[in-house]
């Protein structure tokens, strides 16, 4: 059987009912072209247009109309963490500096694991954990 080609997301005020999810790491969501499996193992072929990046909580429509949930799948990641605001924006700035993905939480900030990105933190006075975690930067 064929992979059921989906060319379009929906909009965001879809309402929260779906029949499926699909499962993707953060490279996987930042290519608009890409043969996947949704979890219910069905092949499709995304086709979506071109600089679309999906998000945890996307849906999508298959021609069968099934709605698919695009959900983050936990990744390798560093978290690091730290109270004063002024060292954590001083952190997202180096990374920054360096094209660092980066998704950023109140007292925390998250990258894809990175040993010498980690020491780097720590140097900058932020504890780091290494962990599976989901990945959303924006």
């Amino acid at each position: 059987m064929p992979a059921l080609k989906i060319v379009q997301p929906l909009p965001h005020s879809h309402p929260p009912a779906y029949d499926v999810s699909l499962s993707l790491t953060y490279a996987a969501r930042c290519q608009p072209n890409l043969h996947a499996q949704l979890d219910d193992e069905t092949e499709i072929e995304l086709a979506l247009p071109a600089g679309t990046v999906l998000h945890d909580g996307d849906f999508l429509q298959s021609p069968d109309n099934r709605i698919i949930r695009v959900e983050a799948s936990p990744e390798h990641v560093s978290t690091a963490f730290t109270k004063d605001h002024i060292i954590l924006a001083q952190a997202c700035y180096e990374l920054g500096k360096q094209a660092v993905k980066i998704q950023i939480g109140d007292t925390w900030l998250r990258y894809l694991h990175e040993p010498s990105l980690d020491k780097q933190m720590e140097a900058t006075g932020l504890r780091v954990f290494v962990e599976y975690n989901l990945f959303e930067p924006r």
